[in-house]
């Protein structure tokens, strides 16, 4: 883990893990990171798998007491909350979306995977006992040809053959609520799976509802119907309360600047993301950022 200074931590290969591209720990390896940065946001596709131990989590503004039998999916930029001294026992899988999506020459493989979607409407699951336990033997026999010594190029094909089972056998598990009881969600309209997928990619950057239209290749009317027929907003508004949650979250976790804030969300001024934010959000940036300091957030 890395970056302490901003309080939003992201996992980061080291150059061996890098070229491989999918990493299985113990939680036992990440134990000492978790405990000294226990809030972080992930670079990678993240998941958990809990074997022993109970402990509440925060994942994305979702809130669960997870305990053995449980899994916890996150996507690249979701932020976790440990409580600072975790005791949880089970594995941890790390991949780089590009692991996969590279081989099968497709950026949205992964979509097919409803809790790999960025609208599911949870990070946490729930497989039977016979499903969890084909799941942690192939986790113990990805982590046995991790450490192997055959060549680099033998363990990417075959991690990525019991990645991609994994991935499947996931895809099994009931998802969970916060309240640990069964979701089930409906089929999503295709179109609306492309849309959240590119607002989650390009939202700091593409602020326009035109952007997304054009690479959708719909009209603007037409995405704001679908949009609102989902989500009950405007396709703008969906963009906008994706910059409000992530503008929130860097007030919260970080201590960057206004101006730095601004910049990361590509606002062309100061100003005008002080505007934004205070007409979205009822209140300034910095008095925002003060209330939460004196609750004992910050």
């Amino acid at each position: 883990m890395t970056n302490y200074k901003s309080r939003i931590t992201f996992y980061k290969f080291n150059a061996e893990q890098k070229k491989l591209g999918v990493n299985v720990f113990d939680i036992d390896e990440l134990r000492p990171s978790l405990n000294e940065g226990p809030v972080f946001r992930e670079a990678c596709i993240t998941t958990y798998f809990i074997c022993g131990g109970q402990e509440r989590l925060t994942v994305n503004g979702h809130t669960r007491e997870v305990n053995s039998g449980d899994v916890i999916c996150t996507l690249p930029g979701e932020i976790w909350e440990w409580t600072g001294d975790t005791h949880l026992e089970g594995y941890c899988v790390i991949f780089e979306k590009s692991f996969i999506t590279n081989f099968f020459r497709d950026d949205c493989f992964l979509n097919r995977f409803r809790y790999l979607r960025p609208d599911r409407l949870t990070p946490f699951m729930r497989p039977n006992d016979e499903l969890l336990q084909r799941e942690l033997r192939l986790l113990k026999e990805m982590q046995y040809e991790q450490h192997s010594n055959c060549s680099l190029e033998d363990k990417s094909h075959i991690m990525r053959a019991q990645l991609y089972e994994l991935l499947m056998l996931l895809d099994r598990a009931v998802p969970v609520g916060d309240d640990m009881s069964p979701m089930n969600a409906n089929p999503v309209n295709r179109h609306i799976n492309f849309f959240v997928q590119l607002v989650d990619d390009h939202f700091c950057e593409e602020h326009g509802v035109e952007y997304y239209a054009r690479q959708m290749a719909v009209s603007s009317n037409y995405l704001n119907k679908i949009v609102h027929l989902i989500y009950g907003m405007s396709t703008k508004e969906y963009i906008n309360e994706k910059l409000l949650k992530e503008a929130c979250q860097q007030l919260i976790y970080t201590h960057r600047s206004l101006k730095e804030i601004a910049l990361i969300l590509c606002f062309e001024d100061v100003p005008y993301f002080v505007r934004f934010f205070s007409k979205n959000k009822g209140m300034s940036p910095i008095k925002f950022r003060n209330l939460y300091k004196e609750i004992g957030t910050f």
